[in-house]
């Protein structure tokens, strides 16, 4: 009798369940329920920076404050603290135990404001030379060449006027630094009070909230009366769907809102925890901590919380594959906008594992065209070839959203797959013109918004079929199951990769929860395209453009929509529409995907 032997998926799903067990022990744990930021630098008694990274209780430290700013004059304020010590702390913090490090701006001082666009952009470069990724000659650096993560709003004082310049500013720095981490921490009652709709709009641009639930009568959590604090909560979570939401409390009994930290769990935790945007607990702040002890008690009842949801699970929890390589792979459209740059730049930014060149616009009815918005053609088959030598993938979209594309018959199907197979693809034939030269393509995109779905099943076999180089075969369908136009061709099993576009498609885009609260992503449609082809690989199609309603940001993404995402088994990683929105924004979305999300994730 031979051997029984564990196959290596079993061993990697017993490993995977073992590492979380360890976790949930340990001190940066897991899990949104985790998540645990502090206050630091509001006095000197709190013990240093260093010291407070290394109790390891806390995911994130907010270094508070930067107290003066916004009419040509810069104050940091630490209570007492030297700054000389201070930047050998962030990066122990940072490098040694894995703990973000932002400064807040503003606090309970009346020296700051934003009176103008141009204070915005004032305050953002000297914030981004001062603390964060730049270094220009002439300004200061009090923490000397430690690069903080990231900056944290504070808005006590005044109007929240003018920040939303100084949030697009400070994100569109670092073309070649990670991404700057960008938070707030309003007080509780202004999602209740302020209507301003620019107010709220600023708002959207933080990927986190710290919300304050105390010294706020409005808000507060009341032992005896508790509707106010969960009116409030349900306003934020639901105002703010894109963003995470953390309950800030105060770790002193004798400040207004004050709650235990077993009540914490019991009455709080265990009901905000159930909202997708829920982001963990944020603490005011690390010298009440150091006296009273809150923090570790409630780390501790965050673990709890979430060994009660794991023992549940456990067996049926699948391994984040993040060292695979799984949730790495992100596909970008190119080709919609000559402002974008060249496909080598795009390749060459070090982002992209896939790049699909958009679109073959024009075919069915014996006439062939490829738009590429302005882009000299001339140049693109270098450009492939480039892009492949970075084992980059390249593929050619055909359709888009025009409508001079239709495949009325079989043999106008067989005509369009032997005329993309020889001008595009592996063929050669005399007399079939190459428009990208010698360059061979690694396979085709189906983007069939119009004409309907008839005889792609066809022309898809036909591709399939050729001999030679082999063909990959994906789809960008409408992010509503089951997409028509898309059907005849999925149909045929041979569609390797689906790309469902998660934008731009009210549809799916403004599906509600049971409680008719905008949801942060749709769930309904991803667990049918994910169950329904389950030979294939499924990838969370994307907007880059934070402008866009249906754009998420980062931090969201990453706790709202990929830990859940990546339980699939066919899941293949994210799609980006497109390199132009991308690039328009320095990358942000590019390079938060790969260095925030799935890069610096694996490493936790």
């Amino acid at each position: 009798m031979s051997k029984l032997q564990l196959r290596p998926p079993l061993l990697a799903t017993l490993h995977c369940s073992l590492l979380v067990l360890l976790i949930i022990n340990g001190a940066a744990a897991a899990g949104k329920t985790g998540e645990l930021t502090v206050i630091w630098g509001r006095n000197k008694d709190e013990g240093s920076l260093r010291s407070t990274c290394d109790t390891g209780l806390y995911t994130t430290v907010v270094i508070s404050f930067l107290t003066v700013f916004g009419h040509g004059r810069y104050r940091t304020d630490l209570a007492g603290h030297p700054l000389a010590g201070v930047g050998a702390d962030v990066k122990h913090c940072q490098k040694a135990k894995n703990v973000t490090v932002l400064l807040s701006i503003g606090g309970a001082g009346d020296q700051y404001s934003l009176p103008t666009a141009k204070s915005a952009q004032d305050v953002a470069e000297h914030l981004w030379h001062a603390y964060l990724g730049g270094g220009r000659r002439g300004v200061s650096r009090p923490f000397g060449d430690a690069v903080l993560d990231g900056v944290d709003v504070y808005v006590d004082r005044g109007r929240w006027g003018h920040y939303d310049e100084l949030a697009r500013r400070l994100r569109s720095f670092g073309r070649e630094k990670p991404a700057v981490r960008l938070t707030a921490s309003p007080a509780c009652s202004l999602a209740l009070f302020d209507d301003e709709v620019e107010t709220m709009k600023t708002l959207s641009l933080f990927e986190r909230l710290h919300v304050r639930f105390y010294n706020e009568s409005s808000c507060d959590y009341n032992y005896f009366e508790t509707r106010p604090f969960w009116g409030a909560w349900r306003t934020w979570t639901s105002r703010f769907p894109a963003a995470r939401v953390q309950v800030g409390w105060p770790a002193m009994e004798e400040m207004s809102g004050f709650v235990d930290p077993q009540t914490l769990r019991e009455s709080v935790l265990s009901s905000v925890q159930d909202d997708a945007n829920y982001g963990g607990v944020m603490l005011w702040d690390r010298y009440y901590d150091k006296i009273t002890g809150f923090g570790p008690m409630a780390r501790h009842q965050l673990c709890l919380l979430t060994t009660t949801m794991l023992v549940a699970v456990v067996v049926f929890l699948p391994c984040l594959a993040t060292a695979t390589g799984k949730t790495g792979q992100i596909a970008v459209f190119w080709g919609r906008n000559k402002t974008e740059g060249s496909l080598k730049e795009a390749c060459d930014t070090g982002l992209y594992t896939t790049v699909i060149i958009s679109f073959f616009s024009v075919f069915g009815h014996g006439r062939y065209w490829t738009d590429l918005s302005g882009h000299d053609v001339s140049r693109v088959g270098a450009d492939v070839k480039h892009c492949q030598s970075k084992n980059i993938p390249v593929l050619l979209s055909v359709g888009g959203d025009g409508y001079q594309y239709s495949l009325p018959t079989a043999n106008s199907a067989k005509d369009v797959a032997d005329h993309l197979w020889h001008a595009y693809l592996g063929g050669g034939r005399r007399g079939v013109f190459r428009p990208f030269g010698d360059a061979v393509l690694d396979g085709v995109d189906l983007y069939i918004d119009h004409g309907g779905p008839a005889n792609y099943d066809v022309l898809v076999r036909r591709l399939a079929g050729y001999r030679g180089k082999p063909v990959l075969l994906t789809a960008t369908p409408r992010c509503v199951y089951p997409d028509a136009n898309a059907a005849a061709a999925l149909g045929t099993g041979l569609v390797r990769r689906i790309h469902p576009r998660f934008y731009g498609d009210a549809a799916c885009t403004n599906k509600t929860d049971g409680e008719g609260r905008r949801s942060l992503f749709d769930w309904e449609d991803w667990d049918a395209w994910t169950s329904r082809f389950p030979a294939s690989q499924v990838y969370v199609g994307l907007p880059a453009e934070e402008t866009a309603a249906d754009w998420i940001n980062p931090e969201s993404l990453y706790y709202g929509v990929m830990q859940r995402a990546q339980t699939a088994s066919n899941y293949g990683g994210a799609m980006l529409w497109d390199r132009g929105a991308d690039k328009a924004y320095d990358n942000y979305y590019g390079r938060a995907l790969k260095d925030f999300i799935f890069t610096n994730r694996s490493q936790q």
